[in-house]
C-alpha cells in the first residue's frame, strides 16, 4: 500500500487506554534533521510559463491526479512548493524525481538520498519438519516388545527405598537489546523440562506399553514441559509495548488419582488470542493441538509530523500490524510422559496511517488540489519463529526401560528492518501550453518529497540453537 488514509482505519478497535490515544505527539522541525544544503536561487513561475494570454489565469486545468483547479491556483501552489524547497537547497530545475528532505533525529546520520520503497510480503514459516518428526506424538515410545529380559533387577524393597529422581532443565534466552534509531526490540524467555521419577519395578512380562501403563499409575511420577516468551518494543514518541507474550506449560501425572494439566496463553497487545487452561484433565491421555495464525491491527499512538516544503503538520496514526501471528502447538500428555512441539510464530510491523485533508498549516485549496500526500513503508519489528521440541517420560528401548529426556529449541528471527516515511507529490507541467497540452501525460513531471521516520538497510537477526541435547538413558533401577 503506497498511500494510507485515516478513514480506512477508524473502525479498527483497540484495547489501549484512551489516555494514550489522546496524547498526540508533536514531531516538529526540532525533531527532524535536514540535509543542511545551501539555498538555491528561485525564479517564480508566471502565467506565461504555462500558457499565453492574460485570461488564461481563469482557465480550468485538469491535473494527472484527476483534480481540477484554476491555472492561477496551480501557479500559486507550484511557486509555494518550489520556493520553499529552493530555500532548502533543492533547485527548481533539479533532475531528481524524488528527494528525501528530512529524517527523524534518532535515525543514524546518513546522506539523505532516494531509497527503494519496495516492500516484500511478511512470511510466517511453519515449524521445521526436522523438529516435527523428532518430537512427533507417540515418538517417545519405542516399538513394543514382549521379549523376556535377562537383566538382573533390584528387589522390590530396594526399589521402594530409592529416592525419587528429579529432572530440572531450564534454558533462558535473553539476547542483547536490538536497537536502531530509537526503535528497540527486546526478546526474552525460557524453555524447560522438569519432573519427578518415582522408581518402581516391572517383571519381564510387564515390559511393554500395557504393563508400563498399568504399573506407573501407582507412582508419583510427574513430567512437565514449558515455553515462555515475551517480545516488547520501544517506539519513539509512543513508548514501550509488549507486542507478543506466550506462556505455556504442560504437565503429565502418572498416578491414577492425579489430573493432567495443559496451559497455553498467547497475548498480543492485551488481546488474548489463545487461552488453553485445563487444570483437571481426567482422561488417561490428552492432546492439545493449535495451529492458527491471526491478523491483528491495533492503534498504538499518534503524532503530528512536520512536512518540509509544505511547511505543515501531517497527522499520523501508528498501528501495530500483525499479519500471520500465533503459535503452532501439538502436545500429548499421558500417564507415561509428555512430548510434542511448541512454536511461536511472529510477523509484526508498525505502519502509519494519515489523512492529508486534515493537515495543519498554510494549506489552501490550490495546494490541496495539487498535492497528494500520505505515508508509506513499514517497520518490521520482528519476523520469524522459535521451534521447541521436547520429550520427557518413560518408555522402552527393546526390553530396557528408559527415561526419555530430550529437548531442542532453535530461534530464527529477523528484527527491526524496513522503512517508514511521509511523502507528498505534485505534478509540474513541462510543455508549452497547459491549456492545450494538459491532457498529455508526457507533459507532466511527477515530483515527490519524502521524510524518513524510520529506515535501516541493515538486517538484525537472532539465529541460534538455544539447546539441542538428548539426555535419554536407561533407568538405574531396572
Amino acid at each position: 500500500m503506497n498511500k494510507r488514509t485515516l478513514a480506512i482505519c477508524l473502525a479498527v478497535s483497540t484495547s489501549l487506554p484512551l489516555s494514550l490515544l489522546a496524547q498526540r505527539k508533536l514531531l516538529g522541525q526540532t525533531a527532524l534533521t535536514t540535509s543542511n544544503l545551501s539555498a538555491k536561487p528561485f525564479t517564480p513561475y508566471s502565467l506565461t510559463s504555462f500558457a499565453s494570454g492574460t485570461k488564461a489565469k481563469d482557465s480550468i486545468v485538469k491535473l494527472p491526479n484527476k483534480k481540477s483547479l484554476k491555472l492561477s491556483e496551480y501557479l500559486a501552489a507550484i511557486n509555494y512548493l518550489e520556493g520553499n524547497l529552493s530555500k532548502m537547497g533543492y533547485a527548481q530545475n533539479r533532475t531528481e524525481k524524488t528527494v528525501i528532505v528530512a529524517r527523524l533525529n534518532l535515525l543514524p546520520t546518513t546522506a539523505l538520498a532516494a531509497a527503494s520503497t519496495k516492500s516484500t510480503t511478511v512470511q510466517t514459516a511453519p515449524m521445521t519438519a526436522t523438529v516435527k518428526n523428532r518430537f512427533a506424538i507417540n515418538a517417545r515410545l519405542a516399538p513394543q516388545t514382549t521379549k523376556p529380559s535377562f537383566t538382573t533387577v533390584l528387589k522390590q524393597a530396594e526399589i521402594d527405598a530409592m529416592p525419587n529422581e528429579s529432572i530440572n532443565r531450564n534454558i533462558e534466552f535473553n539476547p542483547p537489546q536490538f536497537s536502531v534509531g530509537g526503535y528497540k526490540t527486546n526478546l526474552n524467555g525460557s524453555v524447560y523440562l522438569k519432573g519427578t521419577v518415582d522408581p518402581f519395578s516391572l517383571n519381564s512380562s510387564q515390559k511393554n506399553a500395557a504393563g508400563l501403563l498399568n504399573e506407573i499409575k501407582n507412582t508419583g511420577n510427574e513430567f512437565t514441559a514449558g515455553l515462555n516468551m515475551t517480545v516488547s518494543a520501544q517506539v519513539p514518541e509512543i513508548g514501550e509495548l509488549v507486542v507478543y507474550k506466550l506462556e505455556s506449560e504442560f504437565t503429565a501425572r502418572s498416578n491414577a488419582s492425579k489430573k493432567h494439566s495443559s496451559k497455553a496463553k498467547l497475548t498480543i497487545l492485551q488481546q488474548v488470542l489463545i487461552n488453553e487452561n485445563q487444570a483437571n484433565i481426567s482422561t488417561e491421555a490428552y492432546n492439545f493441538r493449535q495451529n492458527r495464525l491471526y491478523n491483528v491491527s491495533k492503534l498504538i499512538g499518534a503524532a503530528d509530523i512536520y512536512t518540509y516544503g509544505l511547511n505543515a503538520l501531517m497527522p499520523v496514526d501508528f498501528y501495530l500490524s500483525a499479519i500471520g501471528i500465533g503459535a503452532e502447538v501439538d502436545v500429548q500428555l499421558d500417564r507415561t510422559g509428555v512430548n510434542g512441539t511448541v512454536g511461536p510464530r511472529l510477523a509484526q510491523s508498525v505502519i502509519m496511517e494519515t489523512s492529508a485533508t486534515e493537515m495543519l498549516g498554510p494549506i489552501g485549496e490550490g495546494i490541496s488540489n495539487t498535492v497528494d500526500a500520505g505515508v508509506a513503508g513499514e517497520l518490521r519489528l520482528i519476523e520469524g519463529g522459535l521451534d521447541y521440541g521436547f520429550s520427557l517420560g518413560l518408555g522402552f528401548s527393546g526390553t530396557k526401560l528408559i527415561l526419555k529426556n530430550d529437548m531442542s529449541a532453535i530461534a530464527d528471527l529477523e528484527i527491526l528492518r524496513g522503512r517508514m516515511y511521509t511523502f507528498y507529490q505534485y505534478p509540474v507541467f513541462t510543455c508549452n501550453n497547459i491549456i492545450f497540452q494538459g491532457l498529455d501525460l508526457s507533459c507532466w513531471e511527477q515530483r515527490r518529497v519524502e521524510t524518513d521516520v524510520f529506515r535501516t538497510n541493515a538486517l538484525l537477526s537472532f539465529k541460534k540453537t538455544l539447546v539441542d541435547d538428548d539426555k535419554t538413558e536407561p533407568v538405574k533401577w531396572q
